[in-house]
C-alpha cells in the first residue's frame, strides 16, 4: 500500500485525511479477503446497527467532530445538539458509571478485554442512537469516525441488531 505523508511540520488536524484514507484502504482490504474466503458484506444503507455502538474517538476527532457540527445547517445543527444532550441525558440516568469511564480514556485503556465487552454490550443495550444518526442515516458520512469507517460485517443482520451470542464479542463484529 502506497500513503503519501507530508514532509514537514503540519497541524495535527491536516493529517486526519490520511488516517481516514489509510483505515479505508486497510478496511477494503479486508473486504478483499472476505470475498476471496466467500463471504460477503451485509452492511446497507438504512441498517445503521453499528451507530448504537460504542465508537472510539481520539481526542483530535472530537474536536473536528465538534467542527463538523457548527458547520451543520439549521435546524439539523440544533437537532444534532439536542441529540448529543438526550445521550448523555439517558447515559447520566440509566448507566451513571458507563459516562465516566466512556469519557476518560485512561480508564478505558486499562480494562481488559472483557471488561470492555461488558462496557460495550451495556451500552449498546440502552439502543442511544449517534447523535449524527438522522432517518437511519449519517448526516456526518464523510467527516465520520475512523473507528466507524472499519464498521463492516458479514454475518447475517440480525447479528449485529441484536449483538447475538453466535458473534463472541462486539469486536467480532467489526471485520478490522
Amino acid at each position: 500500500m502506497r500513503v503519501d505523508a507530508p514532509t514537514g511540520p503540519v497541524a495535527p488536524a491536516a493529517l486526519l485525511p490520511l488516517y481516514r484514507g489509510l483505515a479505508e484502504k486497510l478496511t477494503a482490504v479486508a473486504i478483499e479477503e472476505a470475498a476471496r474466503a466467500g463471504d460477503h458484506v451485509t452492511c446497507r444503507r438504512g441498517c445503521a446497527a453499528c451507530c448504537r455502538q460504542v465508537v472510539a474517538v481520539s481526542a483530535l476527532e472530537a474536536r473536528e467532530l465538534m467542527k463538523v457540527v457548527e458547520r451543520l445547517p439549521e435546524p439539523l445543527r440544533t437537532r444534532v445538539k439536542d441529540r448529543f444532550a438526550a445521550a448523555r441525558s439517558r447515559l447520566q440516568n440509566e448507566a451513571p458509571d458507563l459516562l465516566p469511564k466512556l469519557l476518560n480514556p485512561q480508564d478505558f485503556d486499562q480494562m481488559d478485554g472483557a471488561a470492555r465487552d461488558d462496557l460495550a454490550r451495556r451500552y449498546f443495550r440502552l439502543q442511544i442512537d449517534c447523535p449524527f444518526l438522522e432517518d437511519e442515516a449519517c448526516v456526518a458520512y464523510d467527516e465520520r469516525p475512523i473507528t466507524c469507517r472499519q464498521y463492516v460485517a458479514v454475518s447475517p443482520p440480525e447479528h449485529c441488531s441484536t449483538l447475538s451470542p453466535l458473534s463472541g464479542s462486539t469486536s467480532d463484529l467489526m471485520m478490522t
